[in-house]
């Protein structure tokens, strides 16, 4: 197997929320998330603790977490990003409405 490390740096943030306060929560998620994390390891991605998020979190921790992913000074034009989202949908319309799909 290539590990793709070898072409560029490789970084991924990964959600897997399993817990809401307004909506249902979905207990697979967060399971989801950690196995997502495990493989992207194995085959040479970066994935600091902070881009690891698979505990409750409110929508602001959520937002910040994306818009500190993307912006992170460590990650450069020639890197691949992985960003992988497990959970309710409804979380879309609501980053939508700050300007982030």
């Amino acid at each position: 197997m290539v590990n793709i490390n070898q072409m560029s740096n490789t970084y991924a943030l990964v959600l897997g929320i399993s817990k809401y306060d307004n909506l249902k929560d979905l207990p697979f998620c967060k399971t989801n998330g950690q196995d997502i994390i495990m493989l992207l390891k194995s085959i040479g991605y970066q994935i600091p603790n902070h881009y690891q998020i698979t505990e409750e979190v409110n929508l602001r921790d959520i937002q910040q977490s994306i818009l500190n992913f993307f912006a992170d000074k460590h990650i450069s034009k020639k890197d691949t990003l992985i960003f992988y989202y497990s959970g309710q949908t409804g979380l879309k319309r609501r980053l939508a409405v700050v300007g982030m799909q």
